[in-house]
């Protein structure tokens, strides 16, 4: 049940995950670009996982 809850989410991530291995190969040889676009990409990662950990927390209550 947790994972079908979640689908959503997860599915937002792995898509996020091949956008960016995707985008690394193309801006492979831009250092200052990849720089910008990890730091970015990791912004993204972050309130997926924080949703996912209140939605634990409600289903808790």
């Amino acid at each position: 049940m947790t994972f079908l809850s979640n689908y959503p989410t997860d599915l937002g991530a792995i898509a996020l995950l091949i956008i960016a291995i995707y985008l690394e190969k193309l801006v492979m040889t831009n250092d200052r670009f990849c720089c910008i676009f990890f730091t970015s990409t990791m912004d993204l990662k972050f309130p997926p996982a924080q949703s996912r950990a209140t939605q634990a927390t409600m289903l808790e209550l």
